[in-house]
């Protein structure tokens, strides 16, 4: 399946930025030629940055990606810590292949580690059922965040929302309609 490694942010350097902004705008191009140009000049993150990377690499180069980045949320007045992921890719040779499986399970060390009580993301309707059956539980609440390209305009998109269990309990999670970024998704 390939290698896999753990960077923080500030160990990539100009040469694995740079490669980290080829792949991710190759991988998210060829889903939404829009998001081509958000990893334009060597920019290897979309919103927020990461402050830790998974990568795994095979033979072609980077196969697939996850960010991390510790923040606080707002559920209807309520602040939650947790370990948000951001810029889930696979390649488009390696789909289907189970890498999406290993990101996630790679993705739980790296919470633990983290320390974070929820690992947490949004994603689009259309991979709902992948983080269900890979064991996020999926929230009845709604985001809202400013919009990455305008960073004024808050917006309430349709994106599906799910938290991941690491040092407390589902039942831990605060009750609320409303999940506040107060900032740029990752």
């Amino acid at each position: 399946m390939g290698s896999v490694a753990l960077c923080w942010e500030n160990e990539l350097g100009e040469a694995g930025t740079a490669e980290l902004s080829e792949a991710l705008g190759s991988i998210f191009g060829s889903v939404d030629p829009a998001a081509k140009p958000l990893f334009a000049d060597r920019r290897s993150w979309a919103g927020a940055r990461p402050e830790l990377r998974l990568i795994v690499r095979d033979e072609a180069g980077i196969a697939g990606h996850v960010g991390f980045l510790r923040r606080f949320l707002r559920i209807d007045g309520t602040d939650q810590l947790v370990g948000e992921l951001g810029l889930v890719a696979v390649r488009a040779d390696r789909q289907s292949s189970g890498l999406g499986r290993r990101l996630l399970e790679e993705s739980e060390a790296a919470l633990r580690g983290l320390a974070v009580p929820f690992g947490f993301l949004g994603c689009k309707p259309d991979a709902e059922g992948f983080y269900l059956r890979n064991g996020w539980t999926r929230l009845d609440a709604r985001a809202r965040h400013p919009e990455n390209a305008t960073m004024w305009r808050v917006s309430m998109p349709d994106e599906v929302l799910f938290i991941r269990p690491v040092t407390a309990a589902v039942e831990d999670w605060p009750a609320g309609a409303v999940v506040d970024w107060n900032g740029l998704k990752l």
